[in-house]
């Protein structure tokens, strides 16, 4: 090849791997921005308030305090009700998570879509998890058993024999403790920190002990009356202006939501919104309907006082009596109601009608 050619051929093949790089690299769209993205401060401020971050028990570190802390503090604390610790995990974590433990073959597990994947992990996870008995001390195990209802088989056992009798209840369901086992991080320090508990710093090797300490306060006494006031003032306080994330923060504190989060109240107070938001188009829609009555008849009101004519009045008081639902009044009406005199072609009771037509006009 001749020396001359030789720059092309570097150019093309820069300009090849550099495509291949642009496609790999993920673009903005495809980027998922945080559910609170587009919060006013007033909401986030509601949110922390809600879920225990903001308030007077917590000192808040000096990088949460600077005009980006409502950011910092959502990006390590925030959580979705329905969020789990594996409902986001990549498709080579799912895999990974399930061949480390042995409960698919390598080979199937790469054949698996993602979908799957996420469905065996979600099915196996609290067994796999809890059978482990990671970070568990032998009087934790055995307050657990006696918690459960098998604390006299737990006693039985001898040092670290009490993890084999917890061992074997743990996968019949029993435990009290599950609900937050598959609690994702954020949420299990947003439990601590609510508490005036420092949580250890973010790492990634840190659940275990993330567990470890929300496991043992469980049992702590539950949050008080005094404490749930104290929640919702810091939400009513948390913006200038009342906001539907201050609502459905409100409601979650009043419908006692503890370490469990907002579940139910969260839902009931979604519900409360959409509901009321109907109800309000409703008013403003029948509102909306009166007022084009009310036009209807004034304007026939209008004709019956300024027309001239028996024909004219005749036709301008079957139009009100029609707008007041006398329908088969309004056909029969052939009758001048102002001064009562029939037309012609007029039908018997037509002066009745007259003086009817009239009371309904008033």
């Amino acid at each position: 090849m001749k020396w001359f050619r030789w720059p092309i051929v570097l150019g093309a093949m820069w300009w090849l791997s550099g495509t291949a790089l642009a496609v790999d690299e993920p673009t903005l769209e495809e980027v998922e921005l945080p559910v609170w993205s587009t919060w006013k401060d007033g909401d986030k401020r509601a949110w922390l308030a809600a879920n225990g971050i903001l308030s007077p028990k917590v000192e808040l570190e000096e990088h949460e305090q600077g005009p980006d802390g409502l950011n910092k503090l959502l990006e390590l604390y925030f959580f979705e009700e329905d969020e789990t610790v594996y409902n986001k995990w990549s498709t080579k974590d799912l895999r990974m998570w399930l061949i480390s433990r042995q409960l698919v073959p390598r080979e199937e597990a790469y054949k698996l879509s993602h979908q799957s994947l996420l469905e065996l992990v979600e099915h196996n996870f609290l067994s796999a998890e809890m059978s482990s008995c990671h970070g568990w001390t032998p009087a934790e195990a055995l307050e657990w058993l006696e918690q459960n209802g098998h604390g006299e088989e737990g006693r039985k056992a001898e040092g670290n024999e009490v993890f084999n009798v917890m061992t074997k209840y743990f996968n019949r369901g029993s435990d009290t403790v599950a609900e937050f086992m598959v609690w994702p991080d954020s949420r299990l320090r947003t439990f601590l920190r609510a508490r005036g508990v420092k949580e250890p710093k973010k790492t990634k090797r840190n659940r275990n002990d993330l567990v470890h300490m929300v496991r043992v306060r469980t049992a702590q006494k539950k949050v008080s009356n005094e404490d749930l006031v104290r929640q919702l003032q810091a939400v009513l306080q948390s913006g200038a202006e009342w906001s539907e994330e201050q609502l459905l923060a409100s409601l979650a504190i009043l419908g006692g939501t503890k370490h469990r989060g907002a579940g139910k109240a969260m839902r009931e107070a979604s519900k409360f919104v959409v509901d009321s938001r109907a109800k309000e188009r409703n008013i403003h829609e029948e509102e909306e309907k009166l007022k084009r009555e009310r036009d209807d008849s004034g304007k026939s009101a209008r004709d019956l006082n300024h027309s001239g004519g028996i024909g004219s009045t005749a036709f301008a008081c079957e139009r009100s009596l029609r707008s007041f639902g006398h329908h088969e009044h309004a056909k029969r009406m052939l009758v001048c109601p102002r001064d009562d005199q029939t037309s012609k072609g007029s039908v018997p009771g037509s002066r009745k009608l007259g003086r009817f037509c009239r009371r309904s006009c008033k």
